[in-house]
Formats: structure tokens, sequence, C-alpha cells
């Protein structure tokens, strides 16, 4: 993290001394921490979030949010910049980052548009295949966080699952396990000695699109603050 002076202290139930409706931008102005209720507030960029946090406003942030939020950054980058089988128009490859559903009561939700992409295989071929391997093992990695409605309904079929898939479930926690993954692919030799980025084509619709996502700081449960 490289902005630890923009953050704002995160409690669990913690006493908020009356100012949780502050957001980070407040606290910055007077340069004053305070504590924040985490079932008010959710923090980060859209786009890169993971989907369990986009679908459910009560999931408490962790580590294996982080790590698919790393995937996330890498994909988005990738469609963006990269050479690619869609490069020449990249913006239906983009819509499922910007997804967003505005509810009655105040909470916005996504995610049912990543976790597509999480489940099924890529639609788009990567160039280098070292790229393309490298995000196809995330891709496959993290669908186990999200097993089929099938899987979920019946308990023994669950277990059955969890114990099939118990070594990657466990790669997923640990914390050098996508580290390992990023490495043994940044070993290939297929990786070009020189790649200037370039943007990609959006096409016209998903450049209207992207200026209806979230803000980055989505407010929660009051709607007090909804898209911007």
């Amino acid at each position: 993290m490289i902005d630890w002076d923009m953050c704002a202290r995160v409690g669990l139930g913690a006493q908020s001394s009356g100012r949780v409706e502050r957001t980070v931008g407040v606290c910055l102005l007077f340069q004053d921490c305070f504590v924040v209720d985490i079932s008010l507030i959710l923090q980060g960029t859209w786009q890169f979030m993971s989907v369990t946090l986009l679908e459910n406003n009560q999931h408490v942030h962790g580590i294996l949010d982080d790590r698919e939020s790393a995937f996330h950054v890498l994909t988005w980058s990738a469609l963006r910049y990269t050479a690619h089988s869609s490069r020449d128009d990249v913006g239906p490859h983009m819509k499922p980052y910007d997804e967003a559903v505005a509810y009655r009561d105040g909470n916005v939700q996504g995610g049912s548009g990543k976790k597509n992409m999480i489940r099924d295989p890529l639609k788009v071929t990567f160039h280098p295949p070292a790229l393309h391997e490298l995000i196809d093992d995330l891709r496959a990695l993290f669908d186990l966080r999200y097993p089929p409605l099938s899987v979920t309904l019946c308990d023994d079929i669950h277990c059955l699952w969890k114990a099939k898939n118990a070594r990657r479930l466990q790669q997923m926690k640990c914390r050098d396990g996508l580290v390992r993954i990023f490495r043994e692919w940044l070993r290939s030799p297929d990786w070009l000695p020189a790649d200037m980025a370039k943007a990609n084509a959006l096409g016209k619709r998903a450049a209207q699109d992207t200026n209806l996502r979230p803000s980055k700081s989505q407010k929660r449960n009051d709607g007090s603050k909804g898209m911007q």
C-alpha cells in the first residue's frame, strides 16, 4: 500500500464519536484520524474489488479479497494495454468491471459479471502465451471462491467438492500461494524484451459506460451516498 497517509482507521463495532459519516477526504482535510464503523463505508477501487465484497455489503474485507483484487488489477491492465485477440474493441470485456446496481435502500452492488469472468474459460487470448497462462492459472484459483450453486446447495456434495480441491484451496489461502504462481510464469522465456503499453480501443459505447461507475468510496445502508 502506497497511500497510508490517506487512510482512515477501521474498527469493528468501535465507537466513532459520532463522526462515522465523514469520509476519508474529510479526514485528510482536517488531518484528523478517527475510527470508522466498517458496516457503513466500503473502501476501494470499484473495478478491482473482489466479487465477495461487491455482492455482500456485510462481508468484512479479508486477505483473500486483497489477493483476488491483484487478479482483477492484472486482468484489467492486460485487457486494456496488452496485445490480445480482442484489442480492436476491448469495451465489452471491460463492462463487468464497472457493473453496478443501485437499490432504493442506498446499497450499491455488483460483481456478477466479474464472477462469470472467473468461472468461465478465458474468452480472450493474451500475448505472450506466458501472460495468458498466468491469468488463466489465477482465474482457476479464484474460481474456487465461487463454487456452483449445485455444489453449495447440498452439504455432502460441498464436502466432496472441498476434498477434491483441497490442495488448490490451501494454495489460495497460504501466504505465498499467489507469489508462487507469478514466479512460475515469470520464469518463462515468452516475455517480450520491450512491451511498451499502448491503450486498446474501448469503443464509443464502452467509453460512455465508464462514466456511470461508482465512486471510490461507496456508502452503505443509509443511502446518503450513491453513484457519482
